[in-house]
């Protein structure tokens, strides 16, 4: 069974999107301190 994997995920891009946009900004955070970034993508 084969899937169209976009067409699939779509409902989710929103929200995909806005943890990307989280994850930085805690990434940066750890950045400003010089600590260790435990959060990669």
């Amino acid at each position: 069974m084969e899937r169209n994997w976009d067409q699939f995920l779509a409902p989710y891009e929103q929200a995909v999107s806005e943890l990307k946009v989280k994850l930085r900004g805690i990434r940066k955070q750890y950045r400003e301190t010089s600590q260790h970034v435990p959060v990669e993508f």
